[in-house]
């Protein structure tokens, strides 16, 4: 359960630096993704640690490198057959240097 709930905290920052360019500027200037952690868990309330974020930014890498730029992944796919939306961060990955 914990780890859905990490997921989701690591998906509403990204979600979150989508809605707010000030803020995504501000993040992936920062090279420590500890750093970023904190400042989400301070300004954001959201519960992240560094590793997930460094696992969640390579897993995006990963998948963007994978699958052509006009074809859906499985997890894009999925997420259209339910009727569910994932919103994509304008900027990947957010954070540099990681």
């Amino acid at each position: 359960m914990e780890s859905n709930m990490s997921e989701e905290a690591v998906f509403n920052l990204f979600e979150t630096m989508d809605k707010d360019p000030d803020l995504s500027q501000r993040l992936t200037a920062i090279e420590d993704p500890a750093e970023v952690a904190r400042i989400a868990e301070s300004e954001l309330g959201l519960n992240v640690t560094a590793e997930e974020l460094i696992s969640a930014v390579a897993s995006i890498q990963n998948s963007e490198d994978e699958s052509p730029k006009d074809e859906l992944n499985e997890e894009e796919l999925e997420a259209v057959a339910g009727g569910r939306c994932i919103p994509r961060p304008r900027r990947w990955p957010p954070c540099r240097g990681w």
